[in-house]
């Protein structure tokens, strides 16, 4: 734990040193995706990493490129490679976002009914994982998503996770919560108001 608050302070310094988003009333900040486009707001207390924001972290770590454990350049390639925004707490809770081309609308009731094709892919890559969510149609704000959760075993670390698709323009917007390894149920839920914002506020 105290090596991943450590990690966290270190990168949350070094972010918002460079970063050029500003505070909302002390609790959320207005983000927008350098590349995509997209914004949201997330929690004030969170990092928030995307392609840009890991090559800064890159010049500043040039000479390791490995802080508190964290390869930066498998970030980099990561979050480059898909044009993924990830954004992370002090205790390991995240939420990433992946935009996909899909050529058409749909709406968040009608992708419900695609789901399982979704769902056979995580049991390929992850055998003996349990839906707890196989498909329901999500409200935050004004949005609406097409939602599943999950939970799997992988090494040893149990993982809890849900993922809210988004798909209204044409594009595919996949929105993923991670909880934090060995969160309770109490735990996840206190994440949650900060989860249902983000997703309140997300406009592609």
């Amino acid at each position: 734990m105290k090596k991943l608050i450590s990690l966290f302070l270190v990168i949350m310094m070094s972010v918002f040193a460079i970063a050029s988003v500003s505070a909302e009333a002390n609790e959320y900040i207005l983000y927008t995706h350098p590349t995509v486009g997209y914004s949201l707001e997330y929690p004030s207390d969170w990092i928030a990493l995307d392609t840009e924001s890991v090559q800064e972290l890159l010049t500043l770590f040039a000479d390791d490129s490995s802080v508190e454990g964290l390869d930066l350049k498998s970030l980099a390639q990561q979050l480059t490679g898909t044009d993924m925004a990830m954004f992370i707490d002090m205790y390991g809770n995240n939420v990433n976002i992946i935009k996909q081309a899909m050529g058409m609308p749909i709406s968040a009731s009608d992708f419900v009914t695609v789901l399982p094709m979704f769902m056979s892919q995580f049991e390929a890559s992850y055998p003996g994982i349990t839906f707890f969510d196989e498909g329901t149609v999500y409200t935050a704000g004004a949005n609406q998503y097409a939602k599943m959760a999950y939970g799997y075993d992988l090494g040893g670390f149990y993982t809890y996770g849900e993922q809210f698709y988004d798909c209204s323009t044409g594009d595919l917007y996949t929105i993923t919560f991670t909880a934090a390894s060995g969160s309770s149920e109490a735990d996840i839920q206190s994440v949650y108001p900060m989860i249902d914002h983000m997703l309140a506020t997300f406009n592609s």
